[in-house]
């Protein structure tokens, strides 16, 4: 029955057909036979249709190109069923089509469509949508199953999968079209679609024409029929490329430091958790090293230089680290190790070795400057409950207790440390207060003229913390901290005022005064303004306050200090260096500064090996060349008659040492030597 069905409508169309073949085949537009049943099958096209249905072959269905919902098709089909008039339109690859079918005698089974592309005369809408798609830089894909075809929008090309399509199946993406390492979620994608997903979004790396690689956003919906098949399939792909490299790269500096390249602080702490909770078997320990010096070294040879130290430095820690440790620069100069070890022999050998390989750099960039380290070693215990925070600033207070020594040093932690940087933030929490309810006192040590007759002629100011739980506390305890801090700056001005008052209210004319400023408050921008001030508010006579710097400020920059100086001499200041003969530029120290008036020999000179010939002729070398520059010379540290006599006999002009007496208070100093003076 079939076959005799399908040969009656052939013959009819055979037979019909044939009194409008010539005129259909040459007719310049789209022209095509539609049979009269459920599906509208298409069962002829001429020349001028087959170009607008992209070389389509009849037969085919024309219900396949109609945007209709399955539930709205037969009901279409039956509004025409009377004349069979219709006026539809589609879309085609990127073509918008208008089909008008009519009857026409003599063909009983089919009836006549003419095809008219109307893309240029699209809805607003629909133009609408399509500049929308364009400016978002969104590219859609349509495949259609029943018509194995592909529709793509504007800029697929530019994607390595344009071309290369293949229309009967609906994963469109291929291997090659994939980053190796998002092929597999590509694939799994594919295979759920095709079983049972409707929709899906991914987002992979797709290649392009360049074959590089570009961050994409898909998003797949599918359409399927009454049975459950896939039928449809319109896939939107958004390049998000900056967007995903943008966010990777904040990704990567929230992770990194950007000057050296390794782990960052934040980083570091989050791997060292992981690493000592899934190594017990390891011994480990956690190590804070600091370069010393290096602001010095970042202001004479500039920030550049001070990166590629640094730079150099975390290689070198990263060339001796082992596996399952790691490092990270936490701030400036400062980096953070976790070490495995054996034994301690094991980490100071370490340590040994990575100084060693920063001793390298210097003598490669001949630069003369010193590269020194300071490292502080927290030995974590098992099972230890301390963060790594915490580990961290015990390994700080390790580091800091060598800071202060010559060459690169290492400290281990211990309770007793800690119990000090314990004192010492108490300190800084009660200097303020304790400057304001003038706790620090003024204590006077006795300056010996041995060339008249062993007179009292000078004093040196001290500072003492008279504490109210702790007693006193020696300069020794704070004054390195103050320094640290900055708070040294008020302190030496607060020293300078009380020797000033007692200058004003005992109207000394006949005793010199020497008062410590530090290297902190001499290179004060308001320092020779609030000085000066304060010695003519109190009418302190000239030649009676004497400041003293020690020989490493006045190494660190002579020159500043020079000026700085000049203009205080000018004002009857006079100048001493303190500690002379402790450094390695002594007498370029001298060569640099022209307002010294006196020098103090450091207390190394005034030792029971005095009287040696070497150390004798030292001395007296440096006694000599003071006095041929015009400068008085005290000793510093002399406690017994021997170490005086020959001083005398070198002819030193001043003593100051326990021979004679030790630091007192005012009072104490006034009623030993100024009363019965006067």
């Amino acid at each position: 029955m079939k076959g005799g069905k399908c040969m009656d409508i052939k013959l009819s169309l055979e037979s019909g057909f044939e009194n409008f073949k010539d005129c259909f085949d040459h007719f310049p537009y789209g022209i095509c036979l539609i049979r009269k049943d459920d599906a509208l099958t298409i069962d002829y096209l001429n020349e001028s249709a087959k170009r607008l249905m992209l070389d389509v072959n009849p037969p085919f269905s024309l219900m396949a190109f109609i945007d209709m919902k399955e539930e709205n098709r037969n009901a279409f089909i039956q509004k025409h069923n009377e004349d069979w008039l219709m006026n539809i339109q589609f879309n085609m690859g990127r073509s918008f089509l208008q089909l008008r079918c009519t009857q026409m005698p003599k063909l009983d089974h089919h009836i006549v469509g003419l095809l008219l592309d109307i893309s240029e005369y699209q809805s607003d809408e629909a133009q609408i949508n399509r500049i929308i798609i364009e400016q978002t830089g969104i590219t859609v894909l349509e495949w259609q199953r029943q018509l194995s075809r592909y529709y793509l929008s504007s800029g697929a090309e530019c994607y390595g999968f344009y071309g290369h399509m293949n229309p009967y199946k609906f994963d469109f993406l291929q291997k090659e079209d994939i980053h190796p390492d998002d092929w597999k979620e590509v694939k799994n994608t594919f295979l759920l679609l095709q079983k049972n997903e409707t929709q899906a979004k991914i987002t992979v790396r797709l290649k392009d024409n360049d074959h590089s690689y570009l961050w994409c956003h898909l998003t797949f919906f599918v359409m399927r029929d009454q049975e459950g098949q896939m039928e449809r399939m319109i896939v939107t792909i958004h390049n998000v490329d900056e967007a995903v490299k943008n966010r990777q790269s904040l990704e990567y500096w929230a992770e990194y430091d950007p000057l050296t390249g390794y782990y960052n602080y934040g980083k570091f702490k989050e791997y060292a958790r992981e690493l000592i909770h899934n190594n017990k078997d390891k011994k480990y320990a956690l190590c804070y090293t600091d370069l010393k010096n290096f602001k010095f070294l970042n202001d004479i040879y500039g920030y550049e230089e001070g990166d590629r130290i640094l730079k150099y430095w975390a290689d070198k820690l990263n060339l001796v680290s082992r596996e399952k440790e790691s490092f990270a620069r936490i701030s400036s100069d400062h980096f953070a190790t976790l070490r495995t070890y054996e034994d301690i022999e094991d980490l100071v050998s370490r340590f040994h070795h990575s100084v060693h390989e920063l001793y390298k750099y210097q003598s490669a960039t001949n630069k003369k400057f010193p590269l020194e380290v300071a490292a502080g070693f927290y030995l974590i215990k098992e099972n230890d409950r301390h963060s790594i925070e915490d580990m961290l600033d015990r390994a700080n207070i390790a580091s800091k207790s060598v800071k202060g020594k010559p060459g690169s040093q290492y400290g281990f932690y211990d309770d007793h440390l800690r119990q000090s940087v314990i004192v010492r933030k108490e300190l800084e929490a009660e200097m303020f207060h304790a400057l304001k309810d003038e706790q620090f006192e003024v204590y006077f040590q006795p300056i010996v003229d041995i060339k008249n007759g062993d007179q009292v002629t000078a004093a040196e100011a001290l500072v003492r913390w008279q504490h109210p739980s702790r007693g006193t506390i020696p300069p020794n305890d704070f004054i390195p901290l103050f320094e640290r801090n900055g708070f040294i700056v008020d302190l030496d001005l607060y020293m300078f005022e009380k020797v000033c008052q007692y200058v004003n209210k005992n109207k000394i004319t006949d005793m010199m005064i020497s008062i410590n400023v530090s290297r902190v408050s001499a290179f004060q921008s308001d320092f020779v303004k609030k000085y000066i001030q304060l010695k003519e508010y109190y009418q302190v006579p000239d030649g009676i306050l004497e400041l003293e710097c020690t020989e490493t400020t006045v190494v660190n920059n002579p020159r500043e200090l020079n000026t700085i100086m000049n203009k205080l001499k000018d004002h009857g200041f006079l100048f001493a260096i303190d500690d002379f003969g402790s450094g390695y530029s002594s007498l370029n120290v001298l060569k640099e500064i022209s307002t010294v008036d006196v020098l103090k020999l450091d207390r190394i000179f005034c030792t029971d090996d005095l009287q040696e010939s070497r150390n004798h002729a030292i001395i007296s070398s440096i006694i000599t060349m003071a006095k041929k520059l015009d400068m008085k010379v005290i000793a510093e540290g002399v406690e017994s008659l021997m170490q005086c006599d020959i001083l005398k006999s070198l002819n030193c002009d001043y003593i100051q040492g326990y021979l004679f007496d030790k630091p007192m208070p005012i009072s104490a100093f006034d009623k030993k030597y100024r009363d019965l003076k006067n």
